[in-house]
């Protein structure tokens, strides 16, 4: 308050105050509190004509400290290292011009909307959101009889008995520095324990399911340790559900 003092004129010395409570109230606007100004420091890297150049060791400290700057900077701009589940899935998507890609959001879309316990409104679904993915009509076909497939199945039907199920769960894991963020398909709670159920797309021959199956095991992974991480322990079971055989696999 010393360095303010100064600038301050006595109460008695302004003509509009006023007492409120037992103290001065004055329009602050009357007041001259201007700072001083002072003009910015400036080194210069080149010498003008009589004025001797900067010493090498000062050209080191300044290059050093510039370089420095430009490392803090840069890492500062770089956020949080993200990445997704799916990233660390090994396996390509089949040369297929994109549609099966097309295709696994279509149906995941549909069954995280309809009701799993009354779904009527299927039909609908599937004209609304083929047309806003722009898949063809047989295509569309394909996913209401994997769809209906999928919700008679007695993996659903298991689903539907739990204590209680959540759709499209997202997460947020670290996993050495890197955030792991993504969403869990179903995960359901049997009694104390939860299990997660990933749905696959996938147009693969059972012969060939094993190794698909394997390489899905790093994002299988991200889920169970994402599990553990908010719930305390790993879940019972984390289960690949292949709907064009219908066939759960067990992963754990």
């Amino acid at each position: 308050m010393s360095y303010l003092a100064p600038l301050l004129p006595t109460p008695q010395a302004i003509g509009s105050e006023r007492m409120l409570d037992g103290m001065f109230v004055y329009d602050t606007d009357s007041l001259n509190l201007e700072p001083g100004r002072s003009p910015a420091f400036r080194m210069l890297l080149t010498s003008p004509a009589g004025v001797p150049e900067p010493s090498e060791s000062l050209k080191l400290a300044l290059d050093r400290r510039q370089r420095r700057n430009l490392r803090i900077k840069t890492k500062a701009g770089q956020g949080r290292p993200l990445a997704t589940a799916t990233e660390r899935v090994i396996a390509e998507e089949a040369g297929d011009g994109g549609e099966g890609v097309v295709f696994g959001t279509l149906i995941h879309r549909l069954l995280e909307m309809v009701d799993w316990e009354k779904p009527e409104g299927l039909e609908g679904m599937i004209q609304s959101e083929a047309r806003a993915l722009g898949v063809p009509s047989r295509m569309a076909v394909k996913a209401d009889q994997m769809v209906r497939a999928a919700l008679a199945s007695d993996l659903l039907k298991r689903i539907r008995k739990s204590d209680r199920y959540f759709k499209e769960v997202p997460f947020a894991w670290k996993d050495q520095g890197t955030i792991v963020e993504g969403k869990i398909d179903v995960v359901f709670q049997e009694g104390a324990d939860l299990v997660v159920v990933d749905f696959k797309t996938d147009m693969v021959s059972k012969r060939h399911l094993e190794a698909k199956v394997r390489s899905y095991k790093p994002q299988t992974d991200v889920y169970a340790h994402a599990i553990e991480a908010t719930w305390g322990r790993l879940p019972k079971d984390v289960i690949l559900f292949f709907l064009q055989h219908l066939r759960p696999v067990s992963v754990k």
